[in-house]
């Protein structure tokens, strides 16, 4: 991901949208490390919120600002394959982890 936002800086894409989504993905992947151990920090998880939010807000306008005419499903392959695969990986990670867990006795 982090080569694509590399990448995606070379084409010409503005660079707070850039940074903006390295620094969530940064914040993802301490969440993914921090779920080795169970539940993330509250902080941890309430930036990676915050941080989903701001780059998909970023993201839609830049994609709607731009005359890029992109239908939807250009729009969403997008998302999936830049925006959404680490905290897609988050949220499978934490609902298959609860159900495999070992319990202590």
């Amino acid at each position: 991901v982090i080569i694509l936002h590399f990448l995606l800086y070379l084409d010409g894409v503005p660079l707070i949208e850039i940074c903006v989504g390295l620094f969530s993905h940064i914040i993802y992947a301490s969440a993914l490390s921090f779920l080795r151990f169970g539940v993330p920090p509250l902080v941890n998880s309430l930036l990676s919120i915050v941080c989903f939010i701001v780059s998909n807000i970023l993201w839609l306008q830049y994609l709607n600002a731009e005359d890029l005419s992109l239908d939807f499903l250009q729009v969403i392959g997008f998302f999936v394959i830049l925006v959404w695969p680490i905290p897609i990986a988050v949220l499978i990670t934490i609902l298959m982890g609860q159900s495999s867990l070992p319990m202590r006795k």
